[in-house]
Parts: C-alpha cells; sequence; structure tokens
C-alpha cells in the first residue's frame, strides 16, 4: 500500500460516508490551492469512485480496514513520510485541514 505514495500529505477516507468524503475533499482542494501537495484516497469494498478521487483502494474483504485498524467512515492522514500524523476512527468533525495546518 504505501509502495504507491508519492511525496504529498495522503488522506484515506476509510467506506462510503458521503459528508465524511464531500468534506475531506473540499479540505484537498482548499489545501492544494494554498500550494499544499495532498493526495485524496478513497479506501472502499464497493466498486464506486467517489467524485474528486486521486486513487480508489478497492477492499471488498475489509483487509485494509482490519490492518489499519479503521472502521467505515475513518480518516487517516499521512505526512510526505508516511507517518500518521492525524486519524479519527469514526465521522467525527475533525477536518483533514486543521490536521495539516
Amino acid at each position: 500500500l504505501l509502495d504507491a505514495f508519492a511525496p504529498a500529505f495522503h488522506v484515506l477516507v476509510f467506506g462510503d460516508d458521503a459528508s465524511l468524503w464531500r468534506a475531506a475533499l473540499d479540505d484537498a482542494r482548499t489545501l492544494r490551492a494554498q500550494g499544499v501537495a495532498v493526495r485524496l484516497l478513497a479506501v472502499r469494498d464497493d466498486d464506486a469512485t467517489p467524485e474528486g478521487a486521486d486513487a480508489v483502494l478497492r477492499d471488498p474483504g475489509l483487509h485494509a480496514h482490519a490492518t489499519w485498524g479503521a472502521l467505515p467512515a475513518a480518516v487517516y492522514v499521512l505526512r510526505p513520510d508516511q507517518h500518521v500524523c492525524a486519524r479519527w476512527k469514526v465521522g467525527g468533525t475533525t477536518r483533514v485541514a486543521n490536521a495539516i495546518d
């Protein structure tokens, strides 16, 4: 999984929560406009491709979910050096922009 990452912040959104995805997408767009390199990745157990996804990691058996300890509606933010700098496991009101700023 980590071999696919480029030198940028990576936001992994687990599951199919549309409002959580929209908030992450809005934050990614705002950060990009400020010159911050951000990639938005959907980790999903279905075949859908959310609007604005830089990549979709298919996880039909939920193995990636289990490995990361992520329930649906979890968000992980990785720094460019691939260390986790923020995570929230179930929804929450934390915004990606706050985690990266």
